[in-house]
């Protein structure tokens, strides 16, 4: 079986889709509602809030951008616009958890 391939059923029985990665010594992620996952699985490119991460006791706001579906592009920014992680959506250091 294909790696990146994710089971239809699966996605629609779940509401959300939490996508993590690794950086700065923490885990950030975001939560995605399914028509957001759906949308990014078809190519189409988004940008959204992550669930935002303390550094130095100081609150940071993380932002995801997608474009090409699955084998296309995922970058996340912090929000003085260093980029904390450049890759792609199928990269393992990508989790992926439904919810």
């Amino acid at each position: 079986m294909n790696k990146y391939l994710i089971d239809k059923k699966e996605i629609e029985m779940k509401k959300y889709i939490r996508l993590s990665v690794y950086w700065a010594g923490d885990i950030k992620s975001v939560v995605l509602s399914h028509k957001e996952w759906k949308a990014i699985m078809e190519g189409e490119k988004l940008s959204t809030g992550g669930e935002g991460y303390y550094y130095e006791g100081e609150k940071y706001t993380d932002i995801w951008e997608f474009s090409g579906g699955m084998d296309g592009n995922i970058e996340v920014y912090y929000d003085d616009g260093g980029t904390g992680f450049s890759g792609k959506l199928s990269d393992e250091e990508v989790s992926k958890e439904f919810l």
